[in-house]
C-alpha cells in the first residue's frame, strides 16, 4: 500500500513538472486555438493543446517549427459585438474616424474637428459605427442564407431571418470574417449609410456630400453595368487596399476580387504605404485576434515601421 502511494505521488509530481500548463488555469475564456489575450499583461498566450505561440509567431508541430501566421485566419473572435468592444479599446490610442478624419469620443464624432457637415441631419451623423471595409454582403460562403433565409431560423413572428442575421446563425466562416478586426474601422454613421456595400473606385471631380469630408459616391458603368462607386481620400486608399488584399489572401475560398479590382488595390497599396498608426493597430489586433496580417506585416517591415 505504501509503495503504491509513493508511486502515485511520484507520478503526480512528474506530471506537474513536465506539463505545468495542465496545473495552471484561470477563468479567462479561450479562443478556438486554446489561447487568449490577457489585457492585464498585454500578451496573448496558450494553454493545454492549443498553439504554443512563440515571440516570432511560430508553433511547434511534431518537433518542426512552422510559421503559421502567414495562412491563418481570425481564430480569436467569433462575435462582431466583441470585436467592436476590443476595437474601441484599441482606438483610444487614435480616436479618428476612418473616412473623414474626425475626432471622436464616447462613440460620438466631433464635426468641427474635420469640417464635417451632415447631409440630412440624421441621427447617424452624430454617432460612430464600425464599418466593414470589405462589406459583409461580400463575405458569403452560403449565399442562400443571406438572400433566402433558413427555415430553422425565424423571428418571433415566424418570419425567416435574412442577410447577416441569418448568415451569423448558419455559417461559422461568415462569423469569423464578420468579426475580423483587420477589416473593421470606426466611421460616422451617415457616411456608412452613404457607402452601403458599394465597391471602391476613383471618381472624377469632388462631388462631396459632407462638407470637408473627402468621400464621394457616384454612378459609373463597369463591366457593362451601372454600379455605384465610393471613393475614399488619397491618404487612406492604401488602408482600404490592404484590407481587401488581406481578406482575399486569408479568406480566398469565400471572398474574391475581379482582376480590375485587384489591379486597383495593388496600385493604391503602392501609392499610399502604411503609416505608424496602421502598423501599430495591426500589432494590437494580432495580440487579441491571434493571427498576423501577412499583407501589413510585409509592408510595415518594408517601411521600417517594425512589427
Amino acid at each position: 500500500m505504501q509503495k503504491t502511494l509513493i508511486t502515485y505521488l511520484f507520478g503526480l509530481l512528474c506530471l506537474l513538472f513536465i506539463s505545468p500548463s495542465l496545473a495552471i488555469s484561470h477563468g479567462g475564456g479561450l479562443a478556438a486555438d486554446g489561447c487568449h489575450f490577457d489585457h492585464s499583461k498585454g500578451t496573448r498566450h496558450c494553454h493545454g493543446s492549443g498553439d504554443s505561440s512563440s515571440t516570432d509567431g511560430s508553433i511547434n508541430i511534431s518537433g518542426a517549427k512552422v510559421l503559421h501566421w502567414e495562412t491563418s485566419k481570425n481564430k480569436g473572435l467569433l462575435s462582431y459585438e466583441l470585436a467592436k468592444d476590443e476595437l474601441l479599446k484599441i482606438h483610444e490610442k487614435n480616436s479618428k474616424t476612418f473616412y473623414c478624419d474626425c475626432d471622436f469620443a464616447n462613440q460620438k464624432p466631433d464635426h468641427s474637428s474635420c469640417g464635417y457637415i451632415p447631409n440630412k441631419n440624421s441621427e447617424r451623423a452624430y454617432r460612430i459605427e464600425w464599418e466593414h471595409i470589405v462589406p459583409r454582403s461580400k463575405l458569403l460562403g452560403d449565399t442562400s442564407s443571406w438572400y433566402d433565409g433558413h427555415k430553422s431560423y425565424v423571428d418571433s413572428k415566424g418570419e425567416k431571418y435574412r442577410g447577416w442575421k441569418c448568415s451569423r446563425k448558419t455559417d461559422e466562416d461568415f462569423r469569423l470574417m464578420e468579426s475580423d478586426m483587420y477589416n473593421i474601422v470606426p466611421v460616422i454613421g451617415e457616411v456608412n449609410a452613404k457607402r452601403r456595400n458599394y465597391n471602391f473606385g476613383e471618381v472624377e471631380g469632388e462631388p462631396r456630400d459632407f462638407g470637408g469630408c473627402d468621400f464621394e459616391v457616384e454612378e459609373q458603368i463597369i463591366r457593362r453595368k451601372k454600379v455605384m462607386i465610393a471613393e475614399p481620400s488619397k491618404k487612406i486608399r492604401g488602408d482600404v487596399a490592404r484590407a481587401y488584399l488581406y481578406m482575399t489572401y486569408v479568406y480566398g475560398s469565400k471572398f474574391h476580387m475581379w482582376i480590375d479590382e485587384k489591379q486597383l488595390m495593388r496600385g493604391w497599396d503602392n501609392q499610399d504605404p502604411p503609416d505608424e498608426w496602421e502598423c501599430s493597430r495591426a500589432r494590437l489586433i494580432e495580440l487579441i485576434q491571434g493571427n498576423r496580417n501577412p499583407i501589413l506585416y510585409r509592408r510595415c517591415k518594408e517601411s521600417d515601421l517594425g512589427w
